[in-house]
């Protein structure tokens, strides 16, 4: 009897275990849903900003973007808390790193560089991510996610090598926008860090509020910077370009990785930026005019390698 009351005790004890065990599955899916619509992003981007100044690309994305999500916190009537959250320095400093100062630097850089440059670029934050995630926030980084880690960032340099071999654009300003679009992603993986130490009750307003003070921000740099804004000169292409980033790459985008990194650690959940080079470079060719070498492929196969011996054990993957 005893030992059937022990069996039954650890039956609960497992079942409470696998209750409270995060939801990988769901996290990778909102992932995966992630990078496709920010790999496929350099190459909208970069046809938006071949044609307008890249401050005033984001000030109209986030302006378009801020409009649903003032609607929806006055409906669901949170504009008090709002409010208090925006008058918090912390909270700020959270917004500001999560969304306008990264986009800032990047869109900056993608002007002297390709959309497939701009990708691998960005691509850097996994590692970022692994080392500041695991040093701030006391993650565990196993075996199999050190080992993906060095295989997919080897894949990512021939990359980067290849297409800097092969495309007109002058090397120092490949070089100046990659070190723009490079270092973004110590703002963001900080702000990824402050968001997941945030209270969890604030997570989402803090996200929609990241948007919001956006508006602003752009406003005062395109004040300060004289840059005009003359809506008629903007062409039709653009505006495909602004309207793609205002919903799919701003709301829907941000969202899904910010519910990912509340459930999986922010290190796993920015290996993820590996697969961007894999949507990017199609979409460099096809958006963009971009040329494909095939000597990509290799280095494609090996990111590929890289990112699934990292996350295979989470999944599960035999």
């Amino acid at each position: 009897m005893k030992s059937l009351q022990i069996l039954v005790a650890r039956d609960k004890i497992n079942k409470n275990t696998m209750n409270i065990k995060p939801n990988y599955q769901k996290a990778y899916i909102l992932l995966l849903i992630t990078s496709i619509l920010w790999g496929i992003a350099p190459a909208i981007i970069k046809t938006g900003i071949n044609q307008i100044n890249p401050i005033v690309f984001l000030f109209y994305r986030y302006l378009i973007a801020s409009i649903p999500v003032l609607i929806y916190i006055i409906y669901s009537k949170n504009l008090i808390s709002s409010i208090k959250i925006i008058k918090s320095p912390k909270n700020i400093l959270t917004m500001l790193c999560i969304t306008p100062l990264p986009l800032i630097l990047i869109f900056s850089g993608m002007k002297y560089t390709t959309s497939i440059i701009a990708s691998v670029a960005g691509a850097f934050s996994p590692i970022v991510a692994t080392v500041m995630g695991a040093h701030f926030m006391k993650e565990k980084i196993t075996k199999n996610e050190k080992i993906g880690t060095i295989i997919a960032f080897t894949g990512i340099s021939l990359l980067s090598i290849i297409e800097q071999e092969t495309n007109s654009v002058p090397m120092y300003q490949q070089i100046l926008g990659v070190l723009l679009i490079m270092s973004n992603s110590f703002i963001w993986i900080w702000g990824g860090i402050l968001y997941k130490k945030s209270n969890p009750k604030e997570r989402d307003l803090l996200n929609l509020n990241s948007f919001l003070i956006s508006v602003p921000l752009f406003i005062l740099i395109i004040f300060i910077a004289n840059i005009p804004l003359n809506i008629d000169s903007i062409s039709t292409s653009a505006w495909n370009s602004i309207f793609y980033m205002a919903i799919l790459g701003t709301l829907v985008a941000f969202t899904t990785y910010q519910k990912a990194i509340e459930i999986i650690e922010v290190s796993e959940a920015n290996l993820f930026g590996y697969i961007n080079p894999v949507f990017a470079i199609p979409a460099g060719i096809i958006i963009a005019g971009e040329t494909l070498n095939l000597s990509m492929i290799i280095p494609l196969i090996i990111i590929a390698i890289g990112i699934f011996i990292a996350i295979k054990e989470k999944m599960n993957i035999k």
